[in-house]
């Protein structure tokens, strides 16, 4: 194999063998977004759902964040996530849950879901993976999912610089991103986008969701608190709250 630098075009067949080794081979759980701070981000969110919601975790990762939800309330979950490998990692972790619904395979649009059959959609750490052929199509199909009246809620990096995570293959020199992130957000930018496709913004900032856990001492809390709003140090998360009327 010749060795030469090059950047990474991600193809869907890519992007599957990609998802299908993290899901099966990586071990270590705690790398996943929401089993480090899942229970923050639904701590932080709840506050905006109804309380007797159907809600849709879509591209759901191995249910971490469906986990939380299904034993926290009594709302009623489904799964919708793009891997194989991932949808039977959803079902040995959650399927137990009395207030579970299904795993939704993400194969095409659109997927197996009824128009605005949601109370709520979570879509989390999942927007800055999108190739162009899904970007606009994907956000397009949350739309669909969604009632009129309810709630999607975004989460992703805040402005990452998608330079300071790249990697490269030392067999071939391709370079791409260790967790195969495309585009990067900021408030402004995730508030743009969103009412284009005709949401109506009810919360969109930077902020850390591990200040939202419920374990954490309330001393910590506190000072995690006060940096949220410290404009010298740079929060790491990116939340989008808006309403489709």
């Amino acid at each position: 194999m010749d060795y030469r630098l090059h950047d990474v075009i991600w193809t869907d067949d890519k992007v599957g063998r990609f998802w299908d080794y993290e899901n099966n081979e990586r071990k270590f759980q705690g790398a996943w977004f929401t089993f480090q701070v899942g229970d923050g981000v639904w701590n932080f969110t709840k506050r905006f759902i109804p309380k007797k919601a159907k809600i849709l975790d879509y591209s759901a990762g191995k249910g971490f964040l469906s986990k939380r939800i299904l034993e926290e309330s009594t709302m009623a979950v489904d799964c919708a996530e793009f891997s194989g490998k991932g949808l039977q990692n959803i079902e040995h972790l959650i399927s137990h849950y009395p207030n579970f619904g299904r795993v939704i395979p993400i194969q095409s649009f659109p997927i197996d879901a009824a128009d605005h059959s949601y109370d709520a959609v979570y879509f989390v750490e999942a927007i800055e993976h999108l190739t162009d052929n899904y970007y606009l199509t994907t956000l397009t199909e949350l739309k669909r999912l969604i009632k009129y009246g309810g709630i999607l809620i975004i989460t992703t990096r805040n402005n990452e610089n998608l330079d300071e995570n790249l990697v490269c293959c030392p067999d071939c020199g391709c370079v791409f991103h260790r967790v195969q992130h495309i585009r990067s957000f900021t408030p402004k930018i995730m508030t743009s986008l969103m009412e284009s496709l005709g949401f109506i913004t009810l919360y969109c900032r930077a902020l850390n969701f591990s200040q939202y856990k419920d374990k954490l001492k309330l001393s910590t809390k506190i000072i995690k608190f006060v940096n949220n709003y410290r404009k010298d140090i740079k929060q790491p998360h990116l939340v989008y709250i808006g309403k489709l009327l």
